[in-house]
């Protein structure tokens, strides 16, 4: 009788762990997914501050070369 009990609480904790482990494994993939999206936005936000800040030392530029005239 007990035996039958630790064998069935047993195989429902087994059960649980296979159902945690399919469930942590498809986290990992969103979680990977989410990290290729996140490093390719921060690329292009970096590109964007490049340009900006290119633009503001050109503008900055001519700015002051036109008020020393």
């Amino acid at each position: 009788m007990k035996e039958e009990k630790i064998i069935k609480e047993i195989t429902q904790i087994a059960t649980r762990l296979q159902h945690m482990h399919y469930d942590i494994n498809e986290v990992k993939m969103i979680v990977k997914e989410q990290n290729g999206r996140v490093r390719k936005n921060e690329t292009a936000i970096a590109r964007i501050n490049g340009i900006g800040s290119i633009f503001i030392i050109i503008f900055s530029g001519l700015l002051s070369y036109f008020k020393l005239k």
